[in-house]
């Protein structure tokens, strides 16, 4: 028995695909309406079984182009959906002649029982095949005209309420952003490098307005080597890979430098693809001021300890001479008073 599986989601249609061979099924499938229907009128299989939200073509002009094809007709089509599970949904699907309307989830057993009772029911010719009049045809169209109407308002009113949360989300991060610390800046650029955002901290960062950095950003870069190092690194964010903290120094707009401390993450959208790149930068150069401060007394206290060491040694040295000198001239003494002593 060959089943024809239409379902978009990946997770799903393999795990369909592997329950079904498992069930001894030769199972063939496609991710949208379109081609489920080419492979239809390829391979005439013995079931369908089709979601209904799909792209290209959804379940239900699927399932009404089966059953306007001759060839086609008689198959046995099941609806398998977790997104239209209305009864006038199910009523609709029965109308275009579906066998079955079985709403997600289901246990895989009670579903494999299911395509079995359908392929029973076809093989005994008992399964309803709609009739092709005008008057149906008339009604499948009315019908179809509704669920869309009733989907369209259930998808507006969803992005409504996306909307209003997504506004209230944004205007809470603004609020988060615009609170940061003033050492610390955040912005966002498009994955060709332009700037598209960046946190009023910038002015108590770098002295800049949000204008002057977004226009004139590559302006204000000194040619510290480090600075090749930090496009680098931009350009492997760019391309998606995630990287750890990289330095990069800059002017302040009072023509100081300033030494920043970058993060950046690269934004995907569901498809995997760049769609923005996010990152907050530390100004640290007090930081690096203290490291090198500290390098430099390093220094000269490795200097001093050098120096120290080289006066310990010529003093040992020195002493050492002195003890050889003063030996000798108590043996010099040791010998003249013996030689005293003996006359």
């Amino acid at each position: 028995m060959k089943i024809l599986i239409a379902e978009d989601n990946e997770d799903s249609r393999v795990l369909l695909e592997s329950s079904l061979q498992a069930s001894g099924y030769a199972v063939e499938s496609a991710e949208n309406g379109m081609l489920a229907l080419e492979i239809a009128k390829r391979t005439h299989p013995d079931l369908i079984i089709s979601d209904i939200l799909m792209p290209e073509m959804d379940g239900y002009a699927l399932c009404r182009a089966i059953k306007s094809d001759e060839q086609l007709r008689t198959i046995p089509f099941i609806f398998y959906t977790a997104t239209y599970t209305d009864p006038k949904d199910e009523k609709f699907s029965l109308a275009l002649g579906a066998s079955r309307f079985i709403v997600k989830p289901l246990e895989m057993s009670d579903f494999i029982k299911e395509i079995e009772n359908v392929l029973a029911e076809h093989k005994e010719k008992s399964l309803p095949i709609p009739e092709k009049t005008q008057e149906n045809e008339q009604k499948v169209e009315e019908m179809y005209s509704k669920v869309l109407s009733r989907k369209l308002d259930k998808k507006i009113q969803n992005l409504e309420e996306e909307r209003k949360k997504l506004q209230e989300s944004e205007q809470k991060f603004r609020r988060l952003v615009e609170a940061l610390r003033d050492d610390y800046f955040f912005y966002t650029h498009s994955p060709d490098g332009v700037f598209v955002y960046i946190s009023p901290s910038i002015t108590n960062v770098l002295g800049y307005s949000q204008e002057e950095f977004l226009v004139h950003y590559t302006e204000y870069l000194t040619d510290n080597p480090i600075n090749k190092d930090a496009v680098r690194y931009t350009g492997l964010a760019i391309k998606g890979k995630e990287q750890s903290h990289y330095e990069l120094e800059i002017y302040h707009k009072d023509g100081s430098i300033r030494s920043l401390e970058v993060t950046e993450k690269p934004i995907l959208d569901e498809s995997g693809n760049i769609i923005a790149v996010e990152g907050i930068a530390h100004n640290i150069t007090q930081r690096k001021q203290a490291e090198e401060e500290l390098n430099r007394h390093r220094d000269h206290l490795e200097e001093l300890v050098e120096e120290r060491t080289e006066e310990l040694q010529k003093e040992i040295e020195e002493r050492k001479q002195t003890e050889e000198a003063l030996r000798e001239s108590e043996e010099k003494f040791r010998t003249i008073a013996a030689m005293t002593q003996s006359a």
